[in-house]
């Protein structure tokens, strides 16, 4: 049976006895559309879901058509055109199922299918939006800040055990402290004379759970950059505290919110009850939280 195109008034009407479809007004739509379908079971309905990113499968039905097991099809009534489009069927229990490949329905009705061919190369993607470019300044202004370290609660003499050398992106990173005249009770992140502001979001003092240390919580995870991260998580790093969490989360680098940071002050103060080992600070510049999260 040939399709044939038309236009129709379109409303969705719902009430106890029955579930009517028509077609919205002047929208121009595909008439009898079929596609393939080969699935065992005993569904009498399959569907056309198109990408929505407010459900948790990313895509959400937008029409539906009948399941002709004979002929080994789905005869769809009306069809939005220039629209990609997943054909699936759904199980009992709501879970969905893909019966063929997506693919665009372009303006004149003609299927075309998605064809990948050649070599696939896997892309990372980290940013919802472009860097904020103010933001990216403030980033490398905090060249040169030093990672101070002493067993004097003023600093004098203290040892200066990492420095921040190259532009710290939008996501947490490991500056790595140099401990071998370690431990020391009070660490200091200090910014430079030219850029006295620590525009610094979120910061995790890292040491190693074989220590021993009490005053320990589960350290951030760092972003997968690669599919090698995913494997690279190291077990053994926690994050120390010199206060409880809840008594200091008022502080702009320790609240969980990328957009702020104490950035009015040059310095930034850790100062535990006694002599400890801080092998790595993570931190995170200030930045518009606008990244690609794993997980979300």
């Amino acid at each position: 049976m040939q399709c044939r195109k038309y236009w129709a008034d379109y409303d969705l009407i719902i009430n106890k006895d029955s579930l009517q479809e028509v077609v919205r007004k002047y929208n121009y739509v595909i008439g009898r559309m079929c596609v393939p379908y080969r699935e065992t079971g005993n569904n009498n309905l399959a569907y056309l879901a198109a990408f929505n990113s407010g459900v948790p499968s990313g895509i959400i039905p937008v029409t539906w058509g009948k399941i002709n097991r004979t002929k080994q099809n789905v005869t769809f009534s009306s069809v939005i055109p220039d629209r990609y489009y997943f054909p699936v069927y759904y199980s009992p229990f709501g879970k969905s199922f893909s019966f063929g490949e997506p693919f665009y329905l372009d303006k004149g009705g003609k299927i075309i299918k998605s064809h990948i061919e050649g070599k696939a190369d896997d892309v990372t993607l980290l940013r919802k939006f472009p860097m904020k470019q103010g933001l990216v300044d403030k980033a490398v202004k905090l060249i040169g800040t030093v990672i101070q370290a002493s067993n004097d609660p003023g600093f004098q003499p203290c040892d200066t055990v990492g420095i921040i050398a190259d532009t710290l992106q939008p996501y947490f990173q490991d500056i790595k402290l140099d401990m071998n005249k370690g431990p020391y009770q009070y660490y200091q992140i200090k910014t430079t004379d030219e850029y006295p502001h620590a525009a610094l979001s979120e910061l995790e003092f890292i040491t190693d759970i074989r220590y021993g240390y009490e005053n320990v919580i589960a350290a951030s995870p760092l972003p997968i950059l690669s599919s090698g991260d995913t494997l690279s998580e190291d077990k053994t790093e926690v994050r120390l505290m010199d206060e409880p969490l809840e008594r200091i989360k008022w502080k702009s680098e320790y609240d969980g919110n990328p957009q702020t940071s104490p950035e009015l002050y040059p310095t930034i103060r850790f100062m535990l009850k006694k002599p400890q080992f801080v092998t790595k600070i993570r931190m995170m510049p200030l930045n518009a939280d606008n990244g690609i999260i794993a997980g979300n």
